[in-house]
């Protein structure tokens, strides 16, 4: 009970203190140390939709992957990571300049254009994890794909 009210108090704090104007700014290292990591930053939640390949590091032997899955599954890393981490970091960038500017008093309607670009990336991102699932999907057999979504839901 008590961390479902602060859930909802520390926000509700949070707008109270910024129309105030008593909000500090943190410091970039401690955004920096409260941000999560870029690989579990994305639109849909790793929760709703696994990171299979992380769910799969380490685990190619257990789950029987032959030498033309394994280079295959190789290529698709670099290929999704390579278009993944540009748009990643522009929208981690994007939300900081986006909360900086909200609470140094713009509005909504100035900060669109921001917000417009960050939905973009966001559903981009999102739109190639998508892909990236169903490449995975039609690279295993079925048995190995559900060895997959087991380890993957336990993450």
């Amino acid at each position: 009970m008590v961390s479902v009210q602060l859930r909802f108090a520390l926000p509700f704090a949070l707008c109270l203190a910024a129309a105030s104007g008593t909000v500090a700014h943190a410091t970039d290292r401690q955004a920096a140390d409260a941000a999560p990591p870029l690989q579990h930053y994305s639109l849909l939640l790793p929760y709703n939709l696994p990171h299979l390949m992380q769910a799969m590091k380490g685990r190619s032997t257990e789950l029987g992957i032959d030498d033309e899955q394994k280079h295959s599954l190789a290529g698709l890393v670099f290929e999704i990571r390579a278009m993944l981490q540009p748009r990643f970091e522009e929208a981690a960038a994007l939300e900081q300049d986006i909360a900086r500017a909200a609470l140094d008093g713009q509005t909504k309607e100035q900060l669109a254009g921001q917000l417009d670009r960050l939905q973009e990336l966001k559903r981009e991102s999102a739109e190639i994890h998508i892909d990236c699932v169903n490449r995975v999907r039609n690279a295993l057999s079925p048995e190995q794909y559900a060895h997959l979504l087991t380890w993957a839901a336990m993450r």
